[in-house]
């Protein structure tokens, strides 16, 4: 069985969700409303979840391949 192409694309949104979870707790809100900062908080704070969920998805389906 080759590669699962939307559970790439799925591993590469997360990633970029926990990257930008890290580049916002270093630059700040400067001169962000207060909706943006809410709007952030809820994005950044997805990503290692879902980040986590997928990296257990690909590791379930190798173990099943390999079998």
């Amino acid at each position: 069985m080759g590669r699962i192409y939307y559970l790439d694309l799925a591993k590469v949104v997360a990633v970029l969700l926990v990257v930008f979870t890290h580049l916002k707790e270093n630059l700040g809100y400067y001169g962000a409303t207060d909706y943006v900062r809410i709007l952030t908080y809820y994005i950044d704070r997805i990503g290692v979840p879902v980040f986590l969920w997928f990296r257990e998805c690909c590791y379930l389906v190798w173990r099943k391949n390999s079998r």
